[in-house]
């Protein structure tokens, strides 16, 4: 008899979490940005509104250079893993979920990030 494959190889968890990088990247910058505004107004009172909000437009940033990357370039994050096994109808299927995904994180992280231009900062927690 001969051993079966794992079904959780290490390949097949590369590929879902390059699948589900956009709700990744959208989770990573919820907390970050919740977590960011609660320590920095913590920590320094109300005169850090501004170092607050550009420490949330900073990270807003960069989630949104991460997530338009793997809308328009998913080559890049294809790269991470290796497509050898997969079908390519199911390669295809991957990136098309991948795009949708990280489409849908970008209004997410949109939302979230414009927390810093519409509410004040550090005025309810201090």
């Amino acid at each position: 008899m001969t051993a079966s494959k794992h079904p959780f190889s290490g390949e097949s968890v590369g590929i879902l979490l390059i699948t589900l990088a956009g709700p990744l990247i959208w989770g990573v910058h919820f907390g970050m940005v919740y977590t960011l505004h609660h320590f920095i107004c913590l920590l320094t009172g109300n005169s850090a509104a501004f170092w607050a909000q550009s420490a949330i437009i900073a990270a807003t940033l960069v989630a949104l250079i991460a997530l338009l990357l793997a809308v328009f370039k998913p080559e890049i994050m294809q790269r991470l893993v290796r497509y050898e096994t997969a079908q390519k109808i199911s390669q295809s299927f991957l990136t098309s979920v991948m795009r949708l995904m990280a489409l849908l994180s970008v209004f997410g992280v949109l939302w979230a990030g414009s927390a810093a231009l519409l509410l004040p900062a550090c005025e309810s927690i201090v």
